[in-house]
């Protein structure tokens, strides 16, 4: 096992985690830096025990030390981040590397693949959450699983040893669409307002706005004819059936399901605001339905709405503060949409 070396290119909160339960399994693992970050020890909270483990400073490799040594490269940057790791992956890769992407969003792979071959792509999901605490603390809050799109023993058997649920799946696309669907309830919504998802699913209209988004990207998945697969610790399959409950119904389930869980933790949109970088994720999700709405004749103005008004948000074209806890603002763009 300790020949087998993988590198972690991302090293935030998901990055870190997965690196240390690899690390206790008896794999050599690294994790990729910035040239102009010094490397710090880092020190995760485990889930199953909040057991603390220590990812040592001399685990980082500033991008320039790279060199092609890896077995396997687990991507987890943010999607947006995807073009800039290209000349890092291809310092790091060997022919036989492989590149698992556990990345939110539609076209990571895709795009991975016109560098590499389709034989060294691997799609992946997580279904882990996973907080920043103070200082270099990450701080594991479920046990989730992963999700992966390959038969290859190996890697299987890696993260089984590293205590994860692992789910193979034949096609990464029924994965990453699966997943979207995940990713989509609130995060737009509670991005352009700043408010919480709890907030968000206990007001009438604004949960309408987020039942639309939902029925645009079902609507979007059929016409593509993808399968929604069940994810490790969600039942994704299952929200084919949504629609049928009714609106009142759903509110009152997802209502129940938010408060308990990321009710009050900042989405990753909303994070991508917070941060001010002129981008987020918005494109490789809503972004997404709506282009591919766009080329199958799928009315998706919902989900195409959302992701222009975030997108004038993040570039600075827009105040933020048109929107931050102004509901019925947001609600008047949506008028002639869903209302």
């Amino acid at each position: 096992m300790g020949s087998y070396k993988v590198l972690i290119v991302g090293a935030g909160a998901i990055g870190c985690t997965i690196g240390v339960r690899l690390q206790k399994a008896g794999y050599d693992v690294f994790f990729t830096l910035r040239d102009d970050k010094e490397p710090q020890e880092v020190e995760v909270s485990l889930f199953e025990n909040n057991q603390i483990e220590t990812i040592s400073s001399e685990k980082f490799k500033n991008n320039s030390q790279l060199t092609n040594e890896f077995d396997l490269i687990i991507v987890t940057v943010k999607s947006y981040d995807t073009p800039v790791i290209i000349d890092l992956l291809n310092k790091a890769a060997q022919p036989t590397s492989l590149i698992l992407t556990l990345q939110n969003g539609i076209g990571n792979e895709e795009y991975l693949e016109n560098y590499f071959s389709e034989k060294q792509v691997i799609g992946g999901t997580i279904t882990t959450s996973v907080s920043k605490k103070m200082g270099n603390l990450f701080l594991e809050e479920t046990r989730g699983g992963i999700g992966i799109a390959t038969n290859n023993p190996q890697v299987r058997k890696m993260f089984l040893e590293a205590g994860y649920r692992v789910a193979v799946y034949h096609d990464y696309h029924s994965l990453k669409w699966s997943k979207l669907l995940l990713n989509i309830w609130g995060n737009g919504t509670s991005a352009i307002l700043d408010m919480d998802v709890s907030l968000i699913f206990s007001d009438k209209d604004l949960f309408h706005i987020e039942y639309g988004i939902f029925k645009e990207a079902l609507w979007v998945i059929k016409a593509l004819r993808i399968p929604l697969v069940n994810l490790p610790g969600y039942p994704v399959k299952y929200m084919n059936i949504l629609p049928f409950l009714g609106e009142n119904i759903v509110q009152k389930i997802f209502f129940r399901i938010f408060s308990r869980g990321r009710g009050s933790k900042k989405t990753s949109i909303r994070l991508d605001l917070l941060s001010e970088k002129g981008k987020t994720e918005s494109p490789y999700l809503f972004g997404k339905v709506a282009q591919f709405g766009n080329l199958l004749g799928v009315y998706t103005p919902a989900s195409r709405l959302v992701d222009t008004i975030i997108g004038s948000i993040a570039r600075k074209e827009v105040e933020w503060d048109r929107f931050r806890g102004k509901k019925d603002n947001l609600i008047n763009y949506f008028k002639n949409i869903l209302f």
